[in-house]
């Protein structure tokens, strides 16, 4: 399934967020893949695309956050 973004350029940033990328395991096509199915899920309704985006990173990042505290 193709996503919303297909790489880093296309992808909304915030400039904060840059050395939180570079450090963080989740992929673009991870969070695309997500915002996809958010898109998908409220019925192909545009409009949505960084509010889709910025929430599927958020729920990547909660469960890498999760999983990297489970590890210690």
């Amino acid at each position: 399934m193709k996503g919303l973004y297909t790489n880093d350029k296309d992808a909304p940033q915030l400039d904060h967020d840059k050395s939180v990328r570079a450090r963080s395991k989740v992929s673009v096509n991870q969070i695309s893949e997500l915002a996809y199915h958010a898109w998908l899920d409220r019925g192909c309704t545009h409009g949505f695309d960084v509010e889709d985006w910025l929430k599927a990173e958020g729920q990547l990042w909660s469960q890498e956050l999760l999983m990297t505290d489970v590890q210690k």
